[in-house]
């Protein structure tokens, strides 16, 4: 009899640790909560949620994550890990501790291999960060290859939709950078290579045309253009840059001119308002 007693408080003992056990993992729709105090509770319940939530809007998480996303809560917050779908494949996976994102981001392509990951620590970017694929700019440079410390990057970022490489030393933007245009809407080429200090233009830039010689070279202190010149060299014709990239460049050099009658000789043109007039004169609009 004390056998079967003792047999019966294990048996009721062991029913209590599974009930609480499967509680702690609820899964449910993410439709069926709601975020109260910056909360996450299943609705009519008192207590925050702690399980996992499926179809959760994934874009709240990540701007890569576009679709939907499974996510594990504890005590009402995003803790553990997090998986984006796209089109029914994992597009995305990430760490959350405590409601912030914690541990590696990692990306996927549509083969399931990670072409992009970046570490986070505390709910922001911590460690390495690196993006791989395909690139287009001539010579060719990684997409992304940082390394963030103290919220602050070092190392390589490539754009290709905007023409740009930058690099970043603690945070700012340090060394040659460079810029490049599309040349007859079918190639790009290498345009201005430009030296920043500090966060700043500083040094000598030089512009380039699609024959990759300097037509122009440009002095900046602190962001501020010092000095510029055209570089005279004798070209055969078909060295010469193209019809387009002179009526920009004469465009600008219409502007420098008028801010100089308005303003004087002695006024600054900041890199901001030449990257202005550039912009603008590619896109057609002239002076006046």
């Amino acid at each position: 009899m004390q056998t079967s007693r003792t047999l019966i408080r294990i048996l009721l003992a062991t029913s209590g640790v599974v009930l609480f056990l499967s509680g702690c993992a609820e899964s449910i729709d993410a439709r069926q909560t709601q975020v109260v105090n910056g909360l996450i509770y299943k609705r009519n319940a008192d207590d925050p949620f702690t399980g996992t939530l499926k179809n959760y809007p994934g874009l709240r998480l990540v701007p890569g994550c576009a679709e939907w996303a499974e996510v594990s809560v504890k005590d009402g917050l995003l803790d553990g890990k997090a998986t984006c779908t796209t089109r029914g494949k994992k597009s995305a996976e990430l760490g959350f501790k405590e409601g912030r994102k914690h541990g590696e981001w990692r990306t996927f392509d549509e083969k399931g291999e990670v072409y992009a990951r970046v570490g986070w620590s505390n709910d922001r970017k911590d460690g390495v960060e690196k993006i791989d694929g395909p690139n287009y700019l001539n010579p060719p440079e990684p997409l992304v290859d940082l390394v963030w410390k103290n919220g602050k990057q070092t190392g390589t970022v490539s754009d290709y939709d905007a023409y740009t490489v930058f690099r970043y030393r603690d945070g700012q933007r340090e060394g040659e950078q460079l810029r490049y245009w599309m040349n007859d809407g079918a190639t790009l080429y290498l345009h201005r290579r430009e030296n920043y200090a500090e966060g700043s233009l500083n040094g000598l830039t030089k512009i380039l045309n699609p024959q990759g010689q300097v037509i122009r070279e440009e002095i900046y202190k602190n962001g501020n253009l010092v000095s510029s010149k055209e570089v005279g060299q004798a070209k055969p014709p078909q060295a010469q840059p193209n019809a387009s990239v002179l009526n920009v460049q004469g465009c600008v050099d219409t502007r420098i001119v008028a801010f100089r009658v308005q303003h004087g000789e002695d006024e600054v043109i900041t890199a901001d308002q030449l990257g202005e007039w550039e912009s603008e004169c590619r896109s057609g609009k002239r002076p006046g």
